[in-house]
Parts: structure tokens; sequence; C-alpha cells
């Protein structure tokens, strides 16, 4: 059984049936990200708590997604390894969550600096 790109496959397996890793290690990646970015923000204090709060907020979301690999490869499905709560939504989040923190240090670019006496 030869496919299209030349590569010989063995009799039964399903190539649509196989998933990538990848998306848990995404997963896995950008809660590390965003819990540092988290920790960062909480501890010097450049941006408001919540912006923090909110990186660990959606740090949690994705670990919550990491075990979806299991769920089966639907992409109609919310919690599956292609479904659109993992691809879709975890992203989303982290978007939105960058779009905030741009916002916030913009609105605090904008301010006159002043220094302690």
């Amino acid at each position: 059984m030869a496919g299209e790109s030349g590569v010989r496959l063995r009799a039964g397996l399903r190539p649509t049936r196989t998933c990538s890793c990848t998306a848990r290690w995404a997963r896995l990646l950008t809660a590390i990200l965003l819990t540092a970015a988290g920790y960062a923000i909480l501890r010097s204090g450049t941006l408001p708590r919540w912006t923090g709060r909110l990186a660990y907020a959606v740090a949690i979301v994705n670990l919550a997604f990491v075990p979806s690999l299991f769920f089966g490869t639907d992409a109609a499905d919310f919690y599956s390894a292609v479904g659109w709560g993992n691809t879709a939504m975890t992203a989303a989040l982290v978007v939105y969550w960058a779009l905030a923190v741009g916002i916030t240090v913009l609105k605090r670019s904008s301010r006159p600096l002043t220094r302690p006496a």
C-alpha cells in the first residue's frame, strides 16, 4: 500500500488515526512560560497583580489540556488531541492574556515617570 508521498505503509495502519504529541508539549511549554511570567509579575510589581494571577489561571487551563492526547482525534470533540478546546480555546486565552498585558504596558508607558525623592 503506497501513498501519494511514496511512503509504504503496513496494512491496517491508518494515518488519520495517528496523532502527534506536539499539542501536549505545546501546552506544557505554554504553562511553564505563563507560570514564569506570572511569578515575575507578582514578585517585581511592575504590572498590576491581576496580570500575574491571570497568567497563573491561563497556565492551569493549559495544564488541564495536557491529557487530552488520550481522548481521541476527532476535531469536533472539545477535549480531544486536535479538538477545538485544545487548539482554539487555549491559544485564544494566551493571546487574550498577551493583549491585556500589552495594553497595560502601553497605558503605563504613557504616564510620566516619577522618581522617589
